[in-house]
């Protein structure tokens, strides 16, 4: 007999250990029918798991329907009783760069923000088997790397919060049906059906594509495919701080101890600085990050610039990082 939708929400939080007891959980809601069916299946569990919610929606002000959408949140949360936050964008969009790309970074902000605020201890994002799917070929497109390809996971953290998505082995059609029979509406995204995003092109075009032409389960096929780069990659963590004791010294790289290291381990160990000197920065591309490499183990001196305003200083055998912003 197939798992009831709570059931599977249930279990994924046992099995991957996404909420304690006493957690105050904020909940990202767009509107959309993933978001809509996380924030009821998380109200049905909270008593019996023993966790409080609050619910968060970022308004993007980047089409007309958005006060509809923030307004339908809105009312969905007074009538569960809960607690709500949100805010509308103020920023502009930039000319240059993917809107995706700045939507989703100025809704994370929010949501951390938001997060810190309320003194919520974790962030429930409604991410389902079909986005992970989705994230994995645009990543392979894009040329990823093992980290890449891991894409998204149950628990994950981001500022010293913890970002949870008790949905990512549940697929679309299970969200839209457990909506069907609890008859609870929600709102439609118009620039979902605009190939204008890479994103949707991907959804509405290239994986219909390979499910006809190729494997009936291409979603759940990629979606192994994240689990076990996934598994893979925390292998290789495991190593990752004792090298970095061997190949920094006070936040400097060694280029000596750094280049006698495994090409895969150079790679994590410049990924880790990174996101320790740019905490919430922009991912460099696995590209970048070889060129980076390139220059430290070569013997060139100099100084290298790269995207989102990284600097490398090289002097003698010694490599300072620098970040712009």
């Amino acid at each position: 007999m197939p798992m009831d939708f709570i059931d599977k929400v249930r279990l994924n939080i046992s099995r991957y250990r996404l909420l304690a007891l006493g957690d105050r959980l904020l909940v990202g809601v767009s509107g959309g029918a993933d978001s809509v069916a996380l924030l009821l299946a998380l109200y049905e569990l909270r008593h019996d798991l023993g966790f409080e919610i609050v619910v968060g929606h970022f308004n993007h002000a980047l089409r007309k329907s958005a006060a509809r959408d923030q307004s339908f949140v809105s009312g969905l949360t007074g009538r569960l009783g809960l607690r709500f936050v949100t805010e509308t964008n103020r920023k502009k969009v930039p000319q240059k760069g993917s809107v995706e790309e700045f939507a989703r970074d100025c809704r994370y902000d929010f949501l951390l923000r938001s997060a810190k605020r309320v003194r919520a201890e974790s962030i429930a994002l409604a991410h389902t088997q079909d986005d992970l799917a989705e994230t994995v070929i645009m990543r392979i497109l894009r040329g990823t790397g093992l980290a890449g390809l891991r894409s998204m996971t149950f628990k994950s953290s981001r500022q010293k919060v913890a970002i949870i998505r008790p949905l990512l082995n549940i697929s679309r059609s299970e969200v839209e049906g457990f909506l069907k029979k609890k008859k609870i509406g929600f709102v439609h995204d118009p620039t979902n059906n605009s190939l204008e995003f890479t994103r949707n092109k991907v959804r509405l075009k290239l994986i219909p594509y390979l499910e006809k032409h190729f494997a009936p389960d291409t979603k759940e096929r990629l979606a192994i495919l994240a689990d076990s780069a996934a598994l893979d990659y925390a292998f290789l963590e495991g190593t990752l701080e004792k090298v970095l004791y061997r190949v920094t010294e006070r936040g400097a790289i060694l280029s000596a101890p750094f280049s006698r290291q495994h090409p895969a381990m150079r790679r994590m160990v410049l990924r880790s600085l990174l996101e320790r000197f740019r905490p919430g920065g922009q991912a460099l591309s696995l590209k970048h990050i070889d060129l980076i490499d390139k220059f430290i183990t070569s013997s060139v001196k100099g100084e290298m610039f790269l995207p989102g305003g990284v600097r490398f200083i090289k002097k003698q055998n010694k490599i300072k990082l620098i970040t712009l912003t």
